[in-house]
């Protein structure tokens, strides 16, 4: 995972004060939104990166979400930033380009 996870005091102050409502994409993963379309997968993201993990987004956040869709969701956000971070890395502006134009195509076996 590439996003720096929080301690658990620190969730616990982030659940709270409910930052993850509140929480700005930071301008270079503003690609992903357009990856993640519905308003659950947007909180979804929100929540992702704010809080490093998706355990406990339904509890939190009271959306419908199954374990399932968090699983799917987080491995889709964790593949776009792998792809991301190598591309930036590599100054591949070829992958960079078409992350940001929504023309990345994502591994065919991505989920198990």
């Amino acid at each position: 995972m590439f996003i720096e996870k929080p301690s658990i005091f620190d969730q616990n102050c982030v659940y709270l004060g409910r930052a993850y409502d509140f929480y700005e994409i930071p301008k270079e993963y503003k690609f992903l939104e357009a990856y993640f379309k519905t308003k659950v997968q947007s909180r979804f993201l929100s929540y992702y990166l704010c809080m490093g993990s998706y355990q406990c987004f339904a509890e939190h956040t009271g959306s419908i979400a199954s374990r399932v869709f968090c699983f799917k969701m987080a491995k889709k956000c964790d593949c776009l930033l792998a792809a991301f971070r190598k591309a930036q890395s590599d100054m591949d502006l070829d992958v960079i380009s078409s992350l940001h134009d929504k023309k990345y195509e994502l591994p065919k076996n991505l989920y198990p």
